[in-house]
């Protein structure tokens, strides 16, 4: 959400914060962070059609106008359910942001939500430990940064013609998203995890789910990228094809504040086992 701010004039919350629940061991890893926000929004709009009925589905939650077409705001006021690696390449929080604000209805249905599943990787319960603005989410996603690096692939959206590069494609994604143009782009082979206990290839990463096969993708392969910005900028930074469900995820890349994001995460987790949480 480029600059930080709500991305709204009425004050809606424009963040959920879900943790998962169970063995962090058996979290899912990293390298699934496009299926788990695929389950996430699966999870929040069943069980919004639970309590709202089909047609009475929040449109921030599942992104089409009131004539049912995709919404084509490349601000993308929608929102992007972000699977986030809270360290040794697991995924211990799922991130729920919509630059135009959440409405009552969606928030209704985000803060009920008590668990994940898919057949294939297991089952997770999840609970809603926050809410609010996005630029105070209590997540590494948020924190400003000059710096960032993938946490999943970025899928180009479009076809790459003649004289297209996918470091122009990049660059144009990030400034139809109003992004300020970036200082240095750095086209990687490899991305660490968070805390850096292995590195991952963008071949490692989950980039197709058999639900969502019938749209032509224009980039089967996808590509791990670093951009540097003159000044910093406030996350979350998604870009490219679905990256409502995780794909073309960045994350800070700034070392030298690991500790300190070690001691905040120390502080929010002591808050939310005193009570002090939703």
């Amino acid at each position: 959400m480029p600059g930080g701010t709500p991305g709204n004039g009425c004050g809606a919350p424009t963040a959920v914060l879900w943790e998962l629940g169970g063995d962090p061991g058996r979290w899912p890893p990293v390298t699934a962070a496009y299926t788990l926000g695929h389950l996430a929004r699966r999870a929040a709009l069943g069980l919004a059609r639970r309590l709202f009925g089909p047609d009475g589905l929040p449109p921030c939650l599942h992104g089409h106008g009131p004539d049912g077409a995709v919404t084509r705001d490349p601000r993308h006021p929608n929102a992007c359910f972000l699977a986030e690696d809270t360290g040794g390449g697991r995924i211990g929080q799922i991130l729920i942001v919509a630059p135009g604000g959440f409405d009552r209805p969606a928030l209704a249905a985000l803060v009920m939500v008590e668990r994940l599943y898919d057949g294939t990787l297991g089952e997770w319960p999840v609970r809603c430990v926050w809410v609010g603005p996005a630029q105070d989410a209590p997540s590494r996603l948020t924190r400003p940064s000059r710096t960032w690096i993938s946490a999943t692939p970025w899928v180009c959206p479009l076809h790459l013609k003649t004289g297209r590069s996918l470091e122009g494609m990049l660059i144009r994604d990030l400034s139809l998203r109003g992004w300020p143009p970036p200082s240095a782009v750095e086209l990687l082979t490899s991305v660490p995890t968070t805390g850096g206990s292995a590195a991952l290839a963008r071949q490692d990463f989950t980039l197709y789910l058999p639900t969502r096969t019938g749209r032509p993708r224009p980039d089967g392969m996808g590509s791990l990228w670093r951009l540097t910005f003159p000044l910093a900028i406030h996350g979350p930074v998604t870009l490219g094809w679905d990256h409502h469900l995780g794909l073309g995820l960045f994350r800070p890349d700034e070392p030298e504040h690991e500790e300190a994001e070690e001691t905040s995460r120390d502080n929010y987790n002591t808050l939310t086992k005193n009570g002090n949480s939703v």
